[in-house]
């Protein structure tokens, strides 16, 4: 009959049993029981509404992929600010001694490659110190007065090619070419002596001054060397090396007798060049100081 099955329906929801359950609906619980009259119930299991969230859990986001950007560099790959990288560029003033006092520029390049230029002048003690040397070693050289003669004066200019092996350390190793151009007086019984035959007799009977000697030397040189940087831009360097003469030429000048000149000049450089491919074999002490840029 329809009206027992709403007295049924009345009755069950009007139960505590149905009461509680729709309770534990309400609080989120997995299921709730509805209970069937009579000894045997069956329980009708639903399950509890699942709640999804509004927005999506937020995920990690990765920096190329939001703003099209490269991430920023490791702190280990930040080059450092007192490490900076090469070409540098030195500006210097320094000494060879005994060859002259000279300014110059040096760069170093990427892989510790050096150049360096220096021009500079033979003071008057420097030029001292070299004649003495030479009349030294060839003391025994009977035309060894004609080239001391020649150290009055020099211009030295000097190109040098090199390596910093190390990389933590100032240690470099140097070599390359240097020219000198020496000026300076002779007798004129110091041409005669070299000269000889009849042009003795003629130069010494008729000059009475010193003649004008100039000599040009084609050397090479190498060396080792150290240099030590100073709050970043100051630049010491500090060398021992040794330069050679590979090949020279020289002149004399003899006023108002051109033959006298040829003849002269066609002896005395054969004999100079023969006494500084000989004899000049110097070792060089450097020192100097400058700038980096």
């Amino acid at each position: 009959m329809p009206w027992t099955a709403l007295l049924v329906l009345a009755g069950l929801l009007a139960s505590p049993a149905t009461a509680q359950a729709m309770d534990s609906a309400a609080e989120g619980s997995a299921s709730w029981t509805m209970p069937q009259s009579g000894t045997g119930s069956a329980a009708i299991t639903r399950p509890a509404p699942q709640l999804q969230p509004s927005h999506p859990a937020s995920q990690p986001t990765d920096p190329t992929t939001a703003t099209g950007m490269a991430p920023p560099p490791a702190a280990d790959e930040v080059p450092a600010d007192d490490d900076p990288s090469p070409p540098f560029i030195d500006l210097m003033v320094g000494a060879h001694a005994p060859l002259a006092v000279v300014g110059g520029a040096s760069v170093e390049l990427p892989g510790r490659l050096l150049a360096q230029l220096d021009v500079g002048g033979m003071p008057a003690f420097a030029g001292s110190v070299g004649s003495s040397l030479i009349g030294a070693v060839g003391f025994d050289d009977p035309n060894i007065a004609l080239v001391a003669g020649a150290f009055g004066g020099a211009v030295v200019a000097r190109a040098s090619g090199g390596w910093r092996p190390f990389a933590k350390a100032g240690f470099e190793i140097t070599g390359g070419y240097t020219f000198i151009s020496l000026s300076g007086s002779v007798s004129p019984a110091d041409v005669a002596k070299v000269a000889g035959g009849g042009y003795a007799t003629e130069v010494t009977s008729k000059l009475q001054e010193d003649l004008s000697i100039s000599s040009q030397l084609h050397n090479f040189h190498v060396g080792l060397g150290w240099r030590w940087i100073v709050a970043k831009q100051i630049v010491i360097r500090a060398g021992l090396g040794y330069t050679q003469t590979l090949a020279s030429s020289s002149t004399v000048e003899i006023p108002d007798d051109p033959k006298a000149e040829g003849l002269a000049n066609a002896r005395v450089d054969t004999v100079t060049d023969e006494i500084y491919r000989t004899y000049f074999k110097l070792p060089v002490l450097s020192l100097a100081g400058g700038y980096r840029f």
